[in-house]
């Protein structure tokens, strides 16, 4: 099944909004200056697809776009997974940027930049 332009962007959404309202926890439970900018770091990379995906249209289709909405759904899982299981920070932090990766391909892709 073809994800659809609305799916693709509630994920987008979805990630930032996440990743926006574990932030003060995050930054309470860094345990160092570097963990804490790589929180805010990984905010930004999700804000900034936010704002790309919310300019264009993520309407672009094929096995590439699939691909990269597939794995931006199974790093988000991953993320999820790890706070729900309360990973370390460094874990989490390691997954929230591989998100942000996977997201801003996403956007890349679907929206035409890529």
């Amino acid at each position: 099944m073809e994800s659809s332009e609305q799916e693709r962007l509630a994920l987008v959404q979805q990630a930032f909004n996440a990743a926006f309202q574990r932030r003060a926890a995050d930054l309470k439970q860094a345990a160092t200056d570097e963990q804490a900018e790589e929180v805010l770091r990984n905010i930004a990379r999700l804000e900034r697809a936010y704002l790309a995906a919310a300019e264009q249209a993520l309407d672009r289709t094929g096995p590439q776009i699939e691909a990269a909405y597939q794995a931006a759904r199974d790093a988000k899982r991953s993320v999820d997974e790890a706070y729900a299981s309360a990973k370390s920070m460094a874990e989490r932090i390691a997954r929230v940027g591989d998100l942000a990766g996977k997201i801003g391909d996403l956007v890349a892709k679907a929206g035409g930049k890529a």
